[in-house]
């Protein structure tokens, strides 16, 4: 993480803090009350949302620097966050939608189909999401791209990441354990289903949780500005927009 720019980290996820804590506690509260657990999932939607605000503007500053939010209000809607999204939902289908629709196909069938022919299945799920998970390493440039307007194709993207499949993921991975481990800590020292409990775990879960993804955030933006450093001198496209 760019510590250098902790101040814009701030500013950028003060406002999905508030509004993510602020939602759990409203419905995980309500389905308490009511004791349907699925309302809890309610949060996710207005979470989501200001969750993509968050990344898109600190992928900029991973990439750009600190001009890269330059008057950008703490949060904002717009093309950017947009694409982020359909990004995700697209990657995350395209990826591991096959691997997943074939283990649920495996799961219906557990009791009925041969045991042969579903440890065959299984073999072959675990062969999709091997592959999907190169698949996902291999696009992780698409978010920074988008963010700072630089996204063309998804070729381009593939040929910014060819051979660097290891180092991508060991980025993910070594910005991601660190605070991993001390959440699961934590989660496993506050199990219970009292209020206080409850608290704990939210609140370490939403703090630990935003500093792992602008861990993760900076670093890919940080490989990606190299990289694409690498192939063209020009100023990236929209550098100047928030």
């Amino acid at each position: 993480m760019p510590f250098e720019q902790f101040a814009d980290f701030l500013w950028l996820a003060w406002f999905p803090v508030v509004v993510t804590a602020i939602c759990e506690l409203i419905f995980g509260g309500i389905a308490r009350l009511t004791g349907i657990r699925a309302i809890f999932l309610l949060y996710a939607l207005p979470s989501i949302v200001v969750a993509l605000s968050f990344q898109v503007g600190w992928n900029r500053v991973a990439v750009l620097g600190g001009d890269g939010i330059s008057g950008r209000p703490y949060f904002t809607f717009g093309s950017r966050e947009t694409g982020f999204l359909a990004a995700g939902v697209i990657i995350g289908v395209v990826c591991f939608g096959p691997a997943s629709a074939l283990t649920g196909v495996i799961y219906a069938a557990r009791h009925s189909a041969d045991s042969a022919l579903l440890a065959l299945g299984a073999l072959a799920a675990i062969a999709l999401f091997l592959l999907g998970g190169i698949g996902y390493i291999r696009a992780k440039f698409i978010y920074p791209a988008i963010a700072v307007d630089r996204f063309s194709s998804v070729r381009e993207i593939l040929g910014l990441t060819k051979g660097l499949g290891w180092e991508i993921f060991l980025i993910v991975l070594g910005t991601l354990v660190p605070f991993q481990i001390p959440l699961w800590t934590i989660l496993f020292l506050s199990r219970g289903d009292g209020v206080a409990h409850m608290l704990v775990r939210g609140t370490f879960s939403l703090l630990l949780g935003f500093l792992a993804a602008g861990a993760s955030a900076a670093a890919i933006g940080l490989a990606y500005r190299e990289k694409a450093g690498l192939i063209a001198a020009e100023a990236p496209l929209g550098a100047n927009q928030v």
